[in-house]
């Protein structure tokens, strides 16, 4: 970035902010088959996460965090977050940045891989077959699902979708405790005793306030 701004004979640009390490732009990796090719791109084209609560950029999902998801004892994690949609492109830009298996379902699409965005699972796009799927399948992968309490509570399928989440949830099946799947909502509550068997994770992007010393008073 120094050699290109100097040679345009501008002023460097400030150095940004340490929150920006975890961005990278999406854009398809396999037309920049050198790593001098994609790290250029990279470098010019990081792009800033769109915030919609906080006056701050938040970042929350990290590796610390997505180190929690993995080595849970729990397979399935809620994240009670007021910002579902917003955390959900920060896992895409995680799994871009960390060539990690993260997977998000859509009624639209079905199992789409984050990573690599036009990746997607046949059959899929019902919810009952996308969770048949996760259930039978013998590799890692973490799983987004966003609004899924809601679109089960009057569901023909919720019967089986529900056994198919307690069976996941307690690590049954082929894989045992290589999949997870993360329930992004305000506070995911589906009953039937699986809520019990659900680890919670609270984002809050609203930063703390500081309490500062003005004319004798505590003000914040």
């Amino acid at each position: 970035m120094h050699a290109l701004n100097e040679a345009d004979g501008g002023a460097r640009k400030p150095k940004a902010p340490a929150v920006s390490e975890w961005l990278e732009t999406v854009a398809p990796m396999s037309d920049f088959p050198s790593e001098r090719g994609r790290s250029m791109f990279a470098a010019v084209n990081t792009i800033e996460p769109r915030v919609t609560t906080g006056e701050n950029p938040s970042i929350f999902i990290t590796p610390e965090i997505f180190e929690r998801i993995v080595e849970s004892e729990r397979n399935v994690i809620a994240i009670d977050t007021p910002r579902d949609e917003e955390i959900l492109a920060q896992f895409q830009r995680f799994a871009l940045r960390s060539g990690r298996a993260v997977y998000a379902w859509s009624e639209r699409d079905g199992i789409v891989s984050l990573r690599e965005g036009d990746v997607r699972v046949p059959g899929s796009m019902r919810i009952i077959e996308a969770l048949r799927h996760i259930s039978a399948s013998i590799h890692f992968g973490v799983y987004v699902f966003r609004g899924l309490p809601a679109m089960l509570q009057y569901s023909n399928w919720r019967g089986q979708c529900m056994a198919l989440l307690r069976q996941i949830a307690r690590g049954q099946g082929k894989a045992g405790n290589i999949r997870k799947i993360v329930l992004l909502e305000a506070r995911a509550h589906f009953g039937d005793a699986l809520d019990d068997l659900i680890e919670r994770i609270a984002d809050d992007p609203n930063p703390p306030k500081k309490i500062k010393l003005r004319d004798g008073r505590w003000v914040t």
